[in-house]
């Protein structure tokens, strides 16, 4: 064939080679994960988010999500939600029903769709910033709806039982009525078990913040640690500092751990934060009369007693997803 023939192919070739070329594989969206049964006006409800949200430029914004006995206003209002909002970070509270004593499985209902509901509004990530039982929803909703994964930025838990806790099945012993999240906080339970099966779920970095004089989430430190996750006691920095479960929430050292991780790529890095911060006992702008008012409680395990959920002899049954084992949607 003669040089010039040859020449005249060579385009045809090509044509015939880029038709011939696999075609590369579209990225598929995760599943959305279980369909959530509680009705939209609820979960609209309980979600109350600045105005700042709709428009908030580079800033993340940060959802607190509450824990067992107490409501979000009691446990946000006159620290970390005045704290965060002067460092401009647009900030949304999750109230959990019944003051976080119904089901766990009801109440992960509210984190998974406030996380999706800030996400779309502010069209960024989020970061989840959750107190007690309040970061087992988290990590439950994380664990089972993979949709919402890739928009969850920082996963920050300040003294949550991760592990369950021994005075929740201590309550459960005097009262043998106790509270449905109360008996899905039991160190035994089949929901502490499946909440920590397997790894991490992927997306989001993690930072498990507690305190070693935490009387509520005990044995310590054990009941607070989070495997994969960067775990911190706030006596790293100050031995002597006897924050308990409720004044965690107050504590200048937490609260500076947590800043960290939100202000930085990655979890919180003790090495970022002062020393210094043993001196100062609240955190930034607290407004501890308020707190006086809103924790009025003694004993942080009288959080226990706090009427909510209806009273049950047992645990609350798993919901069919958790094993898979749920019926095909009708088409």
């Amino acid at each position: 064939m003669g040089i010039n023939k040859l020449w005249r192919l060579l385009p045809c070739a090509a044509v015939i080679a880029t038709f011939s070329l696999p075609a590369e594989a579209v990225p598929q969206p995760p599943p959305p994960g279980p369909v959530l049964h509680t009705p939209a006006s609820a979960l609209n409800t309980a979600l109350s988010c600045g105005g700042d949200v709709d428009d908030s430029g580079t800033a993340k914004p940060v959802l607190l999500v509450h824990g067992t006995g107490l409501s979000a206003a009691e446990t946000w209002d006159w620290g970390y939600r005045r704290a965060l909002g002067k460092l401009n970070r647009p900030v949304c509270v999750l109230d959990l029903p019944g003051k976080g004593m119904d089901d766990m499985q009801d109440a992960a209902e509210y984190v998974v769709h406030a996380i999706r509901t800030v996400a779309t509004r502010s069209g960024n990530k989020v970061s989840v910033v959750s107190y007690d039982q309040g970061g087992v929803l988290a990590l439950w909703a994380l664990r089972f709806w993979p949709d919402i994964r890739s928009t969850v930025d920082d996963y920050v838990g300040l003294g949550v039982p991760y592990r369950g806790s021994r005075a929740a099945a201590e309550h459960c012993v005097r009262n043998p009525l106790c509270q449905p999240a109360v008996r899905q906080l039991h160190p035994e339970s089949q929901l502490i078990r499946n909440v920590n099966l397997g790894q991490l779920p992927p997306g989001p970095s993690y930072t498990s913040i507690h305190t070693l004089f935490d009387e509520l989430v005990t044995p310590q430190p054990t009941a607070s640690l989070l495997p994969e996750a960067t775990n911190i006691a706030t006596q790293v920095f100050c031995p002597l500092r006897h924050t308990g479960h409720l004044t965690l929430l107050a504590d200048a050292v937490g609260y500076a751990l947590t800043v960290d991780a939100l202000e930085h790529a990655g979890a919180a890095d003790p090495r970022r934060v002062s020393g210094s911060l043993c001196s100062d006992r609240a955190l930034p702008g607290a407004d501890l009369v308020a707190m006086a008012t809103s924790l009025p409680l003694l004993r942080p395990s009288e959080l226990f007693d706090v009427v909510g959920g209806q009273a049950t002899e047992t645990e609350p049954p798993l919901r069919c997803y958790v094993g898979g084992t749920c019926a095909p949607a009708a088409r």
